[in-house]
């Protein structure tokens, strides 16, 4: 059957988590097999753009684009083209990343499915702050 899926523009989940301090690992299992052809993901290390070690990229903020999945993004040339990795993952297979690592996905369609079980590691000490955006 084919699946049609959504892109997800580059991000860093860092922009999203009102926490102090800002200590999450994600934590990425494919539960199917995950390439570019169906959602797998594609992300920058910290050693292809050091300075993004503890610092959020600037993003665009697009509200009204309905066909954005997320309305803040990092726009493309903010990210180095030699900076990216492909997460090609095979089903039982899993990545960690840090939530200021930028990473996006490609629309896709596939007739291959592409699942994945996410869970977020968030150290005890780390506390929410109201109205920090």
């Amino acid at each position: 059957m084919q699946q049609d899926g959504a892109a997800i523009p580059w991000h860093q989940d860092s922009m999203y988590w009102p926490l102090e301090p800002l200590e999450v690992v994600s934590f990425w299992l494919a539960l199917d097999n995950a390439t570019l052809d169906n959602g797998g993901m594609r992300m920058v290390n910290f050693t292809g753009l050091p300075k993004i070690r503890g610092n959020n990229l600037p993003v665009v903020q697009d509200e009204e684009d309905a066909s954005q999945t997320l309305s803040q993004y990092i726009p493309d040339e903010y990210i180095p083209e030699e900076a990216i990795v492909q997460h090609s993952l095979l089903t039982g297979q899993a990545s960690f990343h840090d939530a200021y690592i930028p990473h996006s996905s490609p629309s896709y369609h596939s007739t291959s499915r592409g699942c994945a079980w996410i869970v977020r590691y968030i150290p005890r000490h780390s506390r929410l702050v109201p109205g920090k955006r």
